[in-house]
């Protein structure tokens, strides 16, 4: 029985045979970019604009982090459909790299750990 990973490479592939689409892996670059951004936009995107002229300030006039951290969970759970739409539109373009690269679930998923290991290594030696 395949994971959901294989189905979702092989969904990806077959939508792309069948649309004779195959973009060069810059021109998705851009699109993960696009996409990104309008996740960024929605899950709070320029907070400080919104944010700097609601309540939220300290006695010294600093943004108090308490206040902020709330105004952006806020954001995020009023906007959390859009948000789950947003990112799905960044995980087709990541699976459009995927299949343009041939990898398999096996090689994403080991590119994966070995990433993870060195974004712990870095946290761990506070990079």
């Amino acid at each position: 029985m395949p994971d959901k990973l294989d189905e979702l490479l092989a969904i990806q592939k077959s939508f792309q045979i069948k649309n004779n689409y195959n973009p060069f892996i810059f021109q998705t670059s851009s699109a993960i970019m696009a996409e990104g951004g309008e996740l960024w936009a929605i899950s709070g995107g320029k907070w400080w604009k919104e944010y700097l002229g609601k309540t939220g300030r300290d006695t010294w006039g600093h943004l108090s982090p308490i206040f902020l951290n709330r105004y952006i969970r806020d954001i995020e759970l009023q906007n959390r459909a859009k948000i789950i739409v947003e990112s799905m539109d960044v995980l087709h373009f990541l699976l459009i790299v995927w299949v343009t690269l041939g990898l398999t679930p096996e090689e994403v998923f080991e590119a994966y750990k070995a990433k993870m290991g060195i974004n712990q290594k870095r946290q761990d030696e506070h990079y």
